[in-house]
């Protein structure tokens, strides 16, 4: 009988080992930020997680969404039970809880390492939670097990971005042939390059960011920061009053004058 029971033992006294490092990773250190710039890089979510219904289910409420457990008892470690725990972590993602995410893509990756998702949204709750040194490290492990996938690519330059190691990301954000832009990369690239001094090539990327998505603020604060540190005003106000049609008022307000303002009035 003790025979039986030792690997199980084994293996989860080795998850509560994890967990516990995991815990301590989040929390070792603080997010990397500069400016207000700095903090609107955003890291895509692997995969949204969308309600099901259908017959022979029992919905379990999280978080305001609605998400389908299977009827019956499911075994730890079975296929269902880790596409149902990655379903709530996607849904914690999305809905900013990246710590709750974490633990969630944290017991998948245990119970199946083979989740690739799973693995990726543990590197990005890890980024979102501040541990971005390890959070490199998970990207780069996963980039280096499939370099044809662009969004390991992006997410490797992303968390190098963060690092402060601007050419590196740059050289990242250099897409296969083939393979066309996307708004994360030019975004990404514009930051980078305002980061290491090249105004003209971060105002074109982060241009041409936002003709490709009009609806995403983000580029257009970039640009009016760049612009306004240069004490440009006239396209700032141009770039404001695009950003006042996108955002709500408050976020609007607030842009304008934490981000803007002093740069335009200081001597």
């Amino acid at each position: 009988m003790s025979a039986l029971i030792a690997p199980y033992l084994k293996r989860s006294m080795t998850a509560l080992l994890c967990l516990a490092a995991f815990e301590l990773g989040v929390f070792a250190q603080q997010p990397v930020g500069k400016s207000s710039l700095y903090d609107n890089l955003i890291y895509s979510t692997p995969n949204s997680a969308k309600e099901k219904t259908g017959d022979g289910t029992a919905e379990e409420v999280y978080g305001g969404r609605k998400v389908v457990k299977p009827s019956g008892t499911m075994l730890s470690g079975t296929v269902d039970d880790a596409n149902y725990h990655l379903e709530l972590a996607n849904l914690a993602m999305l809905e900013g809880n990246n710590l709750e995410a974490g633990w969630q893509y944290f017991y998948v990756t245990q119970q199946h390492p083979e989740f690739m998702l799973a693995q990726e949204g543990l590197a990005l709750s890890m980024a979102k939670t501040g541990n971005v040194p390890t959070a490199h490290k998970m990207f780069r492990r996963l980039y280096e097990q499939n370099p044809r996938e662009v969004r390991y690519r992006i997410q490797l330059a992303a968390s190098e971005f963060h690092l402060g190691e601007y050419e590196k990301s740059l050289q990242h954000l250099v897409l296969p042939a083939g393979i066309s832009e996307r708004y994360d990369s030019l975004y990404l690239r514009g930051l980078c390059y305002y980061a290491v001094g090249n105004v003209r090539e971060a105002i074109e990327n982060l241009q041409a960011a936002h003709d490709l998505e009009l609806e995403r603020p983000d580029p257009i604060k970039a640009m009016a920061e760049i612009f306004a540190s240069r004490k440009m005003k006239e396209p700032v106000e141009k770039l404001l009053k695009k950003l006042e049609q996108l955002s709500a008022p408050d976020e609007y307000t607030v842009f304008r004058r934490q981000a803007i303002f002093d740069f335009l009035t200081e001597d």
